[in-house]
């Protein structure tokens, strides 16, 4: 039987996660200049976007936009905005079995719109 472990599913992806970066990291400095270097700039933003793609992926969350989306709000409120206490709601949203996948972001995105 062939098991492949974490560290090699992680070689694995990571020509995509690199790709995704170098596509994802300007976009964020155009939209959000001020967040983008109060951040670190591209150090700081990287890991910003991997830590929203460790998150996505623990929470079922499969499309780029959605992804985007994620950090682009970790960007802009910053990278803790999950841990934070009234953001109870967003990991509770993310965390739902009953909610699909595909619906989170635009849920926590409108919730957040109307406040």
């Amino acid at each position: 039987m062939l098991r492949i472990r974490p560290e090699q599913l992680l070689s694995l992806q990571q020509p995509r996660i690199d790709a995704y970066l170098e596509k994802i990291l300007p976009v964020l400095e155009e939209k959000f200049p001020d967040p983008y270097e109060n951040q670190g700039g591209d150090e700081g933003v990287t890991a910003i976007v991997h830590n929203a793609l460790s998150i996505a992926q623990h929470n079922g969350l499969e499309r780029e936009g959605d992804v985007t989306a994620l950090a682009s709000l970790m960007l802009v409120f910053g990278g803790d905005l999950l841990d934070q206490p009234d953001n109870g709601w967003m990991r509770e949203t993310l965390r739902s079995t009953s909610i699909a996948n595909e619906d989170k972001m635009t849920m926590i995105l409108e919730r957040m719109a109307a406040t």
